[in-house]
């Protein structure tokens, strides 16, 4: 098998994902799931999420520099921002890359993320000496339900063995939640029962999202979810509090308790865009304020002074049922403000709409009149 990446776009952005901390390990995933995200990426902005396997050549090139404007200290080894389409542990040489970026960087917190299927069990005293963490999305526990959703053939014991005796190093299980109550209430407590420390670990659900690029199965799979989501975001906080809700709308389970860590966020950021007008003494009145399908109803909302200033950007990239910010592109926001009266001289917009380097997730640059906070 050839190792390393041979396409100089493709370097390019590796070198972009190493610099803010992401060590992309290339391939792409086998999976097939119905619900990936990735499948809309090539159909809305045409714009590859693989690459080859990297080399230890390529990482002996970049480890001195990974992670040098990364703003938390942590270091991903598998997926990136420009690459999100490999399952890292399917990389020949996993463990020694880990071994090398650990030896380099004692003290940071190592992550990866994976669906745990690949994972070897002579691995499992390296990887606990290292200490590196893992974020799993293991989505169900059933073995039919996972073929069906997944389209994987890997036995689930293979994944129950991981996540039984390398509890210490898990630190996140993510499910994705296919409309099924009790198929998630029977793997909440299954997982609790594998190890007592599972209660304390934070457990994420995600509702299986769908776009115009996603095939109709997709689609079909979303709808059917999202009619007992909430029930499933109140079952979680009953039987699993430490829980990561996925707050498609912020308008969503008003009075559920981890929708304070999301308005926590927005008041924050609302806080340091003002900050920035005064800071630059820009008049309020001169500035507009782009809000996604996700925040936009409850910002007007609850913020009197935004009622003439705020602008809906609508995801048409995407499209389906995408609402939230770190999707928005360029395409999206001048398509917003062609169909609005409100015109400004400058625009206030989420932060991670210009993650990458000041360039939206189609490579394009953000206007200079747009401020990202």
């Amino acid at each position: 098998m050839k190792l390393g990446i041979d396409n100089m776009e493709h370097y390019r952005r590796f070198i972009e994902d190493v610099l803010v901390g992401n060590l992309v390990l290339g391939g792409k995933c086998k999976n097939d799931c119905k619900y990936c995200d990735l499948k809309a990426t090539m159909g809305a902005i045409g714009i590859e999420n693989y690459t080859n396997l990297i080399s230890m050549e390529n990482v002996k090139d970049v480890i001195s520099f990974l992670g040098i404007i990364n703003r938390t200290g942590q270091i991903s080894v598998g997926e990136g921002n420009h690459f999100l389409s490999c399952e890292p542990l399917m990389h020949p040489k996993y463990l020694d890359i880990v071994k090398l970026v650990r030896k380099k960087f004692p003290n940071r917190k190592i992550v990866t993320l994976t669906t745990g299927e690949l994972i070897k069990p002579g691995w499992y005293e390296t990887l606990k000496q290292l200490n590196i963490r893992f974020i799993v999305s293991v989505n169900t526990m059933d073995q039919k339900e996972k073929s069906e959703l997944m389209r994987t053939k890997t036995p689930v014991e293979h994944v129950i063995d991981f996540l039984e005796k390398c509890e210490f190093i898990i630190d996140t299980l993510s499910f994705v939640y296919f409309g099924k109550l009790k198929s998630l209430e029977r793997d909440i407590k299954f997982i609790h029962e594998l190890h007592p420390n599972y209660k304390n670990k934070t457990f994420r659900i995600i509702l299986a999202d769908y776009s115009v690029h996603h095939d109709l199965e997709a689609k079909e799979l979303h709808d059917f979810a999202k009619k007992t989501w909430h029930e499933a975001n109140y079952l979680m906080h009953e039987l699993h509090p430490n829980f990561e809700a996925y707050i498609r709308n912020f308008d969503d389970y008003p009075e559920l308790p981890p929708k304070v860590h999301y308005k926590r966020i927005f008041f924050n950021s609302m806080r340091m865009a003002l900050e920035t007008i005064q800071q630059y003494r820009l008049d309020p009145s001169d500035v507009g304020f782009l809000f996604p399908e996700s925040s936009y109803s409850y910002a007007v909302r609850e913020l009197n002074f935004l009622k003439d200033n705020a602008i809906l950007v609508k995801n048409i990239t995407f499209a389906g049922s995408y609402q939230a910010s770190g999707l928005m592109t360029m395409k999206d926001i001048r398509h917003a403000l062609n169909e609005t009266k409100k015109k400004f001289k400058y625009y206030i917009a989420p932060y991670d709409l210009g993650m990458l380097y000041k360039k939206d997730l189609a490579g394009e640059y953000i206007d200079e009149n747009i401020i990202m906070i």
